[in-house]
């Protein structure tokens, strides 16, 4: 072997060393990453929770700034919560396909107590049973898309159009949806549209709280990355459904932002600027 030879298999190997360094080095930082990712979502999810305890209301943690390592990853972000119900009913659930042409419909009864058995009526009159479980779950269909009503002992409950693309949208009575889980209360459930203008970036704590002791939970974050209006402020819009007649008023920390009275199956729209 000639001394050129040595020289190459020499840099062969020391390339080899820096390859293996270099992945070394991306394995761990990607572990870092994703570790990272996993304590900032449990982070949140604690302070969701935490939030949602109308006894724990620091003043402080109404209006928090975004870090930097998350401002980096998102463009913002608003949930909502209701501490009285099980957060799962609440999680998007999109309706699932059965076939090609007809899905399966999750509904939520919140009703009590639970009906033993309720029926679905397609436009053509085509009835279907619908059994309850014993948390008040059930499934409808599969059924394609189209107009349904849901009946009780004859009596019409609500009516709901399941789209071509799967969501479900124009619910009346007793019926409604954020768009992608069906529900079913005892009355006849109102919406809130609401339009919120934050002056900065950050992580706030809003409180919709009602005459009759309800209480709703919105988190929202505004990272220093999200791009703000022509008139210099950060908006989202939030949609309130399911909420029960009364008056309601939205606020941050002891400070209301807006007020308003729903009628039943009343859709009403409010703007609020955050201070």
């Amino acid at each position: 072997m000639n001394r050129y030879s040595i020289h190459l298999a020499c840099l062969g190997a020391v390339l080899g060393l820096l390859t293996v360094s270099a992945a070394a080095v991306g394995g761990m930082a990607a572990r870092r990453d994703a570790a990272r990712k996993a304590a900032d979502r449990q982070s949140a999810e604690a302070a969701v929770f935490a939030e949602a305890d109308p006894a724990a209301d620091p003043e402080s943690e109404d209006r928090q700034p975004v870090p930097a390592s998350d401002s980096a990853r998102t463009d913002g972000t608003v949930r909502v919560f209701d501490p009285e119900e099980d957060a799962a009913a609440f999680a998007p659930q999109e309706a699932q396909p059965a076939d090609g042409s007809s899905y399966l419909v999750a509904l939520r009864i919140h009703r009590r107590p639970i009906p033993a058995r309720l029926v679905l009526s397609d436009a053509a009159g085509n009835e279907a049973e619908i059994v309850p479980d014993a948390a008040g779950d059930a499934v409808l269909g599969p059924i394609p898309p189209g107009t349904y009503t849901v009946l009780a002992d004859g009596a019409i409950l609500g009516r709901f159009l399941l789209l071509p693309d799967a969501v479900l949208a124009d619910t009346e009575g007793e019926l409604w949806t954020d768009g992608e889980l069906l529900h079913l209360s005892d009355y006849a459930a109102g919406r809130a549209e609401l339009l919120l203008s934050f002056p900065r970036p950050g992580r706030y704590s809003l409180r919709l709280s009602s005459s009759f002791g309800g209480l709703r939970i919105i988190q929202a974050e505004i990272p220093e990355t999200a791009a703000r209006d022509s008139a210099g402020v950060w908006r989202r819009a939030v949609s309130l459904c399911g909420l029960r007649p009364g008056s309601y008023v939205l606020s941050i920390g002891d400070e209301p932002l807006c007020s308003f009275v729903l009628e039943a199956g009343e859709t009403v729209f409010r703007d609020a600027a955050l201070p």
